[in-house]
């Protein structure tokens, strides 16, 4: 909803005014504010991307009013024909565009209403255009820090735009392939899949069509193998601690996986794709989204390192010298004081875990 600040002042004023109107005597009829109506605009310009706009209608008086709409231009819509207005009452009135079908162009009319004993008008142009499609960027990049993002969509003219996905690489999801698009822009969520994705810079197009354009949006990926083990503190953006679950599925989306031990009061959520399971201590029986993580578990497909440039594969040589002899094994697990643990398979590292020291 839009107000000049001239606007604002007046509709306060009249509040005022009616709130204070009694208060030292009770006025005879004759004495009453008249039966007009006033309106919180008296002229509307619609354009592109300003395509709809709140009424208010005012009754200033005592005495009940019925209202009717008498007049409206063809290319607007208005939310309803008719109302009643109570002593020092308000309605309101959705006032929008609807010129599907007419050619571009300037146009102008008023919006007249009426009510026992008067009438008013709002006098409305509209600068038309063909509904077009653009969006905000013309080109997406992503790594494997940021694998996700929002692509916005606008609509340039003033009907409204639908508009549909017809092209994308596989290795891109989207929340929706299709949609409508008025003077509020609409939004298409994008996600890299890169399970599975060689090694190196991905690009591709995504393709959005309407009913008058085609655009080509760039969408470039870099898959790399990244540093983000820390012992004893997380992974990648997730600080054990400190991050919860529902920090992880805003992240990671929703989990293939989910168990809870009673024993140990432990939760645990895993992503399969991603080689990925959470832990989270509780003697909760349910998992809630403020339930911080307190360790992180990691196997094949997973492909991060830590700094020493240790992961899945590496030998256990290479572990020794990065840090150290174990500091205890239990269960298969080498664990070390610095707050990760590895499991190992003819001498190589399959899986790893981060915890609290």
């Amino acid at each position: 909803m839009r107000f000049s600040h001239a606007i604002m002042i007046r509709i306060a004023t009249l509040s005022m005014m009616i709130a204070a109107g009694g208060c030292d005597k009770n006025p005879t009829d004759s004495e009453r504010p008249g039966n007009d109506i006033l309106v919180s605009s008296d002229a509307i310009t619609f354009a592109p991307g300003y395509l709809h706009e709140i009424v208010i209608l005012i009754n200033p008086g005592q005495k009940l009013l019925n209202w009717e709409l008498l007049e409206k231009p063809q290319w607007i819509a208005v939310g309803k024909s008719s109302g009643v207005l109570g002593a020092s009452g308000t309605d309101t009135l959705l006032v929008m565009v609807s010129a599907s079908g007419f050619t571009e162009g300037n146009y102008a009319g008023n919006l007249r209403i009426g009510w026992d004993g008067g009438q008013t008008e709002i006098q409305i142009e509209l600068n038309h255009e063909k509904a077009r499609l653009d969006v905000n960027l013309p080109v997406l990049n992503f790594d494997r820090n940021v694998p996700a993002g929002v692509l916005i969509i606008y609509n340039r003219g003033s009907e409204v735009l639908e508009w549909r996905l017809s092209g994308k690489p596989d290795w891109v999801e989207t929340d929706r392939d299709s949609g409508m698009v008025f003077d509020t822009p609409d939004t298409l969520g994008l996600r890299i899949r890169y399970d599975g994705l060689p090694y190196g810079e991905h690009a591709g197009l995504i393709r959005l069509k309407s009913a008058s354009d085609d655009i080509a949006v760039t969408v470039q990926f870099i898959m790399e193998r990244l540093r983000e083990v820390f012992p004893g503190y997380g992974l990648g953006r997730i600080r054990i601690g400190i991050e919860n679950y529902e920090k992880i599925r805003m992240i990671y989306g929703r989990e293939d996986t989910r168990t809870f031990d009673d024993r140990l009061f432990i939760h645990s959520i895993g992503y399969r794709r991603f080689g990925l399971r959470f832990d989270f201590e509780s003697e909760l029986s349910a998992l809630f989204p403020n339930t911080v993580c307190t360790g992180i578990g990691m196997e094949s497909p997973y492909d991060g390192l830590t700094e020493e440039e240790i992961g899945l594969g590496s030998a256990r040589d290479a572990v020794i010298a990065a840090y150290g002899a174990p500091d205890e094994t239990n269960d298969g697990e080498e664990r070390h004081e610095s707050g990760i643990a590895f499991g190992y398979t003819d001498g190589l590292v399959s899986r790893m875990r981060i915890f609290s020291p």
